[in-house]
Parts: C-alpha cells; structure tokens; sequence
C-alpha cells in the first residue's frame, strides 16, 4: 500500500513524538509530592492576665506517607494590658532526615510582644531570646547552646472578613557566632 507524502510526514512526527516522549520521561520526575501540614492551637487563660497555649504542628510528604516532622511549643503568656505581653516557652521539634534517622531540637525562649491597632491595621513587634540545643547525645556540638536573638515586626490588615492580609519581616541573629538571617513572609490567613 503506498501512503500519500502528507501522511508519512504524520506519521513520522507522531512517531518521533512519541520516541521523545518515552527518550525523555525518565528525567521528568517529581518534585513537588502530595503533603499534609497540620497546626492545632490551644489556649487557656488561668487568671485575668495569664494564659497557657499550646501549638503542634506536624508535616507528613511523600504523597502523604512518610511522618517528616512535629513540632511542640507549651508556654505561658502574661498580658501586662493591650499593647504589651510577655511570653516564655519551651519548644521540642523531631525532625526525620534524609537518611530516616530523626533530629531532636529542644529550644526555650522569651518574648517581648508589643501591638497598636491604627484603624484597620495592627502594627506589632516581637523581640525574642532564643536558646537551642540540637540532637544532644548523637551530636558532638549537641550540649553547646546555641544563642539567637530573633526580631520580628508585622502589619496585619483587618478586615471584617474571614480573611486576614498581612507582611511579616523576621531577623535572626546568632549570638555566640556570626550569623544573619531574614524571613520575609507575606500572604493571607483564612479564620473560620
């Protein structure tokens, strides 16, 4: 049977399509998997200007089936009045890395939180003194304290919506080494 050009032409692209398609596809691989982030939130207030918070968070990646991370933070807030409070907290974070063994971080810090609502928007300012200690008897630095002082400022925008806009500029300096770092989270926050 003999094929008109035009249709040979087709075919050929078609197949060569298709051989690129199979040449390629083993270094197309996935980067982005299905993952689950989880975050609880409990307070309780103990007195008028006491309250006990507790937040966990917990990450699972790999098209949800491999437990990658928790993190516990317990604390205690004082509110000295509207503008001001105090908080001091202990953290616990499990890590997994990559060869499956699991990191162990224990932090513990203080904060200073300062607020001014202007209108719709609230402005607020965290100052916070942070010790970590990681991985403690598998790490030879693991009982050396690491020290940081963090500083974060935050517009938020507040609308009569379950929405809230806001942009955040965190700052983190290592005290007993030369480090800088910065956090420039944006976004918005859905409250139900």
């Amino acid at each position: 049977m003999i094929f008109p050009a035009s249709l040979k032409i087709v075919n050929r692209n078609r197949l060569t399509a298709i051989m690129f398609f199979f040449i390629i596809q083993p270094m197309i691989s996935q980067v982005n998997d299905a993952g689950l982030w989880e975050n609880i939130y409990l307070d309780k207030k103990i007195a008028p200007k006491w309250m006990l918070h507790l937040n966990e968070q917990g990450r699972v990646d790999q098209n949800i089936t491999r437990f990658h991370y928790v993190y516990g933070d317990f604390g205690i807030t004082y509110k000295w009045n509207k503008h001001i409070h105090i908080m001091c907290d202990y953290v616990l974070i499990e890590k997994r890395r990559l060869n499956d063994l699991w990191s162990t971080l224990h932090q513990a810090y203080v904060a200073l939180v300062l607020k001014q609502k202007i209108a719709s928007f609230t402005i607020s300012n965290r100052i916070m003194a942070q010790v970590q200690y990681s991985d403690i008897y598998s790490s030879k630095f693991g009982m050396i304290p690491d020290y940081k002082l963090r500083n974060k400022t935050m517009l938020k925008y507040n609308n009569n919506s379950r929405y809230t806009y806001y942009i955040a500029l965190e700052i983190y300096y290592k005290i007993n080494n030369t480090y800088y770092k910065s956090d420039y989270p944006q976004g918005n926050r859905l409250d139900r």
